[in-house]
């Protein structure tokens, strides 16, 4: 199989995935939450910048969250459609990347739009430069995706057994998102007689939730609410810089479960 037909194969079983997903109730039920957050922030505040902040945290927990499960129950209830592409002769890689399409696309058209219609609903004249408010929630949205879809697929390839795959799934997602910062947290108080700055800034790289919030609070005009680590954060992350630490960073939390989950699927037997 030559390059291009590899990349036809590739973009039939991507389309067919997203279609398959596009209509399910769970991403239509994820587009009515996220339409309903949005709909609801900017009708309290009537601010965009406001109702961004008030979204910040629905960004940061739900994304991951849903990405995770609904990436594993994908994979798991469809195990018998992946055995039956498998018969055919496509590259493992090829349907892995289909897959991780799939689910992706229709996941962030869900988020996008439902973040982005009641903008659109409620200022349609001002509505680029609202959208640039939005700008970073929906880039980090999108990065998160990325993330945890991959993390979800490698937990599916690795574990058999639904249970455990749930299970790691939830773990991941509270140890990112939860229990991280609380060591973190601890570890700052402990030491707090010691500088700092830039074992925070390690730290907060090693967990893309906290970079994305980061990202976020810092374009944003929010890092008073982080008081001395926030300034810190500002200073280096505002910087042309800083910005492609975030990203590269970012790319890699993307790149290594993704790779790690092709590797697996490859050697998996069906």
């Amino acid at each position: 199989m030559d390059q291009n037909e590899k990349l036809k194969m590739l973009f039939k079983i991507s389309l067919f995935q997203t279609k398959s997903n596009i209509s399910s109730k769970w991403i239509v039920f994820y587009f009515i939450f996220f339409f309903a957050a949005s709909y609801v922030s900017l009708s309290f505040t009537h601010e965009t910048s406001k109702a961004a902040v008030n979204l910040m945290n629905a960004v940061l927990f739900i994304v991951p969250l849903a990405s995770l499960l609904y990436g594993t129950i994908y994979f798991y209830n469809n195990i018998d459609y992946i055995i039956f592409i498998l018969s055919f002769p496509v590259k493992r890689p090829v349907i892995y990347i289909s897959l991780f399409s799939g689910l992706l696309i229709p996941m962030a058209i869900g988020f996008l739009t439902g973040i982005i219609l009641p903008v659109l609903l409620f200022n349609a004249n001002s509505f680029l430069s609202d959208f640039y408010v939005f700008l970073p929630l929906i880039i980090t949205g999108i990065y998160l995706h990325l993330i945890f879809i991959s993390f979800a697929l490698l937990i599916a390839v690795i574990n058999e057994n639904k249970l455990l795959g749930f299970g790691l799934s939830i773990f991941i997602w509270l140890l990112l998102s939860v229990i991280y910062d609380g060591i973190f947290l601890i570890a700052l108080n402990s030491f707090a007689d010691y500088p700092l700055e830039y074992f925070s800034i390690i730290l907060s790289v090693l967990n893309p939730i906290d970079l994305s919030r980061i990202f976020i609070t810092i374009n944003l005009d929010l890092v008073t609410l982080m008081g001395y680590t926030g300034a810190v954060f500002h200073n280096f992350f505002s910087n042309i810089i800083g910005c492609l630490i975030i990203f590269t960073s970012l790319t890699i939390w993307v790149l290594i479960p993704l790779f790690l989950g092709i590797r697996f699927f490859n050697k998996k037997d069906f």
